[in-house]
């Protein structure tokens, strides 16, 4: 009985949505079609966050002073800042969707023709590119197969970054900094992409001790939060040493940052990521510019979607879309832990920019 009943699923369910391009009446694929114009003249560093909340950034006015350095750059017309939406709620499915500017239940038929990678992107329109992370190969695997491996000129994982940690969970994010040349003499259009270990779990590691704020209690839920709140501490800290780093260069840069999941710490009953409410993907999203002028992007929406920013990294790149990178697009759709939608979706509202409604709901 139970293998003619998980054959029935299969064939009449599994089969035609991944083979036949789903039977859902909320399918739908973005059809991103780019077409070249003139490239940023000068580098381009992404920041690629692990489950940093917007909710925990006092930037965004959380109630704990956890970004002073941020904080201090809020009138500084070189920085952007908002409160932007992920495309999925665990790493492998955002970053997937991010790295290939696509997003909902048929986003995977993009991920893998691999056509508007942002890598190869990059490539082809004569960047020179490099990929460094803090995550080990062990804990890469899940997204190596969709970041176009192929596309990356320099690639470094933990394992060559810090060969000799024992335990990966303890690797310190500002030895990606180190990766950036002192100096950018000789330095032409370059896209670096600074894979972080962030504030994944476990937090009592992601920080250390010099950076510790808030004092652990005994408490077993608000130690957690204190954890977790310390590594926000660490990532400011990580932002000030990028910024100061990038600050002496005398050619023009751009950093962007954009986690990619959000992460709970209570709120609505969610700890951790990979639950389909709220609290997993709302992220931060930064932008700092040297020597280059931040006018444009002044316009981007109040919530901000992965598939904004991808757009607007493709456009630094030398790449124009028919879908406008300062709107939100039709049916944005936020995948549970399945790349064709099994594990559920949400559907988002969105009026004037700003994220009004999420449904859940499952194919």
């Amino acid at each position: 009985t139970n293998i003619y009943l998980s054959f029935s699923y299969f064939m009449g369910k599994i089969l035609p949505h991944k083979v036949l391009g789903g039977t859902n009446k909320n399918s739908f694929k973005p059809k991103v079609k780019l077409s070249k114009k003139k490239p940023f003249q000068g580098n381009i560093i992404l920041v690629l966050g692990e489950s940093l909340s917007a909710n925990h950034l006092s930037l965004f006015n959380y109630k704990r002073i956890t970004t002073p350095f941020l904080d201090s750059l809020k009138s500084d017309s070189n920085f952007i800042f908002r409160r932007a939406i992920s495309s999925g709620v665990s790493t492998d499915i955002a970053v997937a969707m991010f790295m290939n500017i696509t997003y909902g239940l048929r986003g995977n038929e993009n991920i893998i023709t691999g056509k508007n990678c942002l890598f190869k992107l990059a490539k082809q329109n004569g960047f020179k590119t490099h990929f460094y992370s803090t995550q080990s190969q062990q804990q890469l695997r899940y997204i190596t197969n969709s970041i176009c491996l192929s596309s990356i000129m320099n690639y470094k994982s933990l394992d060559t970054l810090m060969p000799n940690l024992d335990n990966p969970n303890m690797a310190s994010d500002l030895v990606l900094i180190d990766q950036l040349p002192v100096s950018d003499a000789g330095l032409t259009q370059n896209i670096f992409i600074l894979h972080q270990r962030g504030s994944h779990s476990p937090y009592n590691l992601r920080y250390q001790k010099k950076h510790e704020k808030f004092s652990l209690t005994n408490n077993g839920q608000q130690d957690r939060v204190n954890h977790y709140d310390n590594s926000v501490v660490e990532f400011d800290f990580f932002m000030k040493e990028l910024i100061q780093k990038v600050q002496l260069y005398s050619k023009p840069t751009i950093i962007l940052y954009a986690s990619d999941h959000g992460e709970g710490l209570g709120e609505e009953g969610v700890w951790g990521h990979a639950a389909l409410k709220r609290p997993s993907i709302e992220i931060p999203f930064l932008m700092y510019f040297h020597q280059s002028q931040a006018t444009k992007y002044t316009t981007i929406p109040t919530n901000p979607t992965h598939f904004n920013i991808s757009l607007i990294i493709a456009s630094l790149l030398g790449y124009q879309s028919q879908y406008p990178m300062m709107q939100i697009p039709p049916k944005y759709q936020i995948l549970g832990n399945d790349l064709d939608g099994f594990a559920g979706f949400l559907d988002t509202t969105f009026s004037e920019g700003k994220l009004k409604k999420i449904l859940k709901s499952d194919l």
